[in-house]
């Protein structure tokens, strides 16, 4: 006999739902894992019987081969040891299971045949959706019990049932239909109110500079390269987070779905809705700050996607990481080379931010040009150190995040219908001159200004990008004057006198 089931193949944010196939052939024995080693094999194998055991269920004296496909897609194989349990089961003709090859299942056993926790539960629901609406018939999910609230609480009821399970008894009585189970969102519709958290933007007070900069980032898609305090730069680049238009649905799914492929489940609505920050700070490997390894469990610069990524001060960024983000400062994009020669390319859209500070011999300009991604098309800003002498921070007077993201949230609308979907950070070079409108002369100013200044001839088209985003966030149909004016000052970086 044979039967079929379908799991999830754990890639940062592929969405595929590999089949598990069992077969039980004549009298013989011996059971073979196809696409999996020795090593794998064996211990799914040891975790099934002794799951089995503990359920009322036998390992079928018969030859037994499990076939996963396809074969190469990366993953955690724990999560396959629900779905490969119940595919025996029902292969072994121990229990009748229909429409098995119509549920997604996700789940590790223990010993007493419990259903432990893994990592991809939001992942499996978010496949199981993208499967439906592409016209595949999905009967229900299967997933950890430990997990239903977490997936329960990010999302309203899909017309697709999840089912949290707390062992393989459960799983198997929820296919055979037999009774009314609750699904996670009946289970978990009570869920309290999360906590709100206490705005970051508002208290700050000493850097008036740097925040109108940040703002100038987060509007224009620009880097933002802040140099001075490093423990400043890092709050100011953790408040952008508040600062950025509101998250939109799809937006929330991809980065829900990339946190569910880490291990990283969020834990209230909040959590989901908002946009990531994520560090690059010393100690961090490639694998910590790319993808780890065949599981393919997503590092700080995919899951920085909609966010924030920070790069902190002092922090000797290594050639491949460097090359990673400054791949997705282009392209939004990173590339991940997989077995057999292929790839992954992975989405990684955000605001980066870079700290750079004076020491170890250095003066603030020399340790500003020593960072390896200084170079980047960023909006420079100079930080000082916030609250001395430790006080409480309290709110500063003035505007606040909320109307400093309403200016911002225009100002993206604007250039989305004026750029033909894109920020002004994203124009192509050719684009540039013909996208904004210019009060006369201002392109003649820009080059004077370069040649004063000491900037690069190159700086002209990164100027006038900045001048038109400062423009944009101020409500102005013209880029003037003043817009070169403060664009240049966010260059400083770059001129011959530091």
């Amino acid at each position: 006999m044979k039967a079929n089931i379908r799991t999830v193949g754990l890639t940062a944010e592929s969405y595929e739902i590999p089949q598990v196939e069992v077969q039980c052939g004549p009298k013989g024995p011996g059971i073979f894992f196809n696409g999996l080693n020795a090593t794998v094999s064996r211990d799914m194998l040891l975790r099934i019987v002794d799951a089995y055991r503990k359920s009322g269920l036998n390992m079928p004296g018969r030859k037994v081969t499990v076939n996963i496909t396809p074969a190469d897609i990366a993953g955690d194989v724990t999560g396959y040891d629900l779905p490969v349990a119940l595919a025996l089961a029902a292969a072994s003709g121990q229990r009748k299971l229909p429409n098995l090859e119509k549920w997604v299942v996700l789940g590790e056993l223990g010993r007493e045949g419990e259903v432990r926790y893994v990592r991809g539960c939001l992942h499996a629901l978010f496949s199981a959706v993208c499967e439906s609406t592409m016209g595949e018939d999905i009967k229900g999910v299967i997933i950890p019990k430990d997990a239903g609230r977490s997936v329960a609480c990010v999302y309203d009821r899909q017309p697709i049932p999840v089912y949290g399970v707390s062992n393989l008894k459960e799983a198997v009585a929820i296919v055979q239909g037999k009774k009314t189970f609750p699904t996670i969102h009946d289970e978990y519709d009570a869920d309290p109110e999360p906590r709100r958290v206490a705005s970051v933007w508002n208290t700050i007070r000493n850097n008036p500079g740097a925040l109108r900069a940040a703002q100038i980032a987060a509007a224009g898609g620009f880097p933002l390269l802040l140099a001075g305090d490093a423990e400043a730069s890092r709050t100011i680049s953790r408040a952008i987070v508040e600062i950025l238009p509101d998250i939109y649905t799809w937006e929330a799914t991809e980065i829900a779905s990339a946190f569910s492929a880490a291990g990283k489940e969020p834990e209230s609505p909040l959590l989901a809705m908002s946009r990531p920050w994520r560090t690059i700070e010393k100690g961090k490997s490639n694998e910590d700050n790319i993808v780890r390894g065949y599981a393919m469990r997503p590092g700080e610069i995919p899951l920085a996607n909609h966010g924030v990524l920070h790069v902190e001060a002092g922090c000797p960024v290594q050639s491949k990481t460097a090359k990673a983000i400054r791949t997705a400062v282009e392209k939004d994009w990173i590339r991940i080379p997989h077995s057999k020669g292929s790839e992954y390319i992975l989405q990684a859209d955000f605001i980066l931010t870079v700290s750079a500070t004076a020491g170890n011999g250095k003066d603030l300009s020399e340790a500003v040009l020593s960072n390896p991604l200084h170079d980047l098309p960023a909006v420079q800003a100079f930080v000082r150190e916030e609250n001395p002498s430790h006080e409480v921070p309290v709110p500063r007077e003035g505007e606040d995040a909320a109307s400093v993201q309403k200016r911002i949230q225009k100002a993206h609308e604007i250039q989305l219908r004026r750029n033909g979907g894109k920020v002004n950070g994203r124009l192509y070079d050719d684009q540039v001159e013909t996208t904004f409108t210019f009060e006369d002369g201002v392109q003649q100013l820009v080059r004077e200004l370069i040649r004063r200044t000491g900037l690069d001839e190159s700086e002209y088209l990164r100027i006038l990008r900045i001048a038109g985003t400062v423009a944009d966030l101020d409500g102005k149909d013209t880029v003037d004057r003043a817009a070169v004016s403060e664009a240049v000052a966010y260059r400083f970086a770059d001129t011959k006198n530091h």
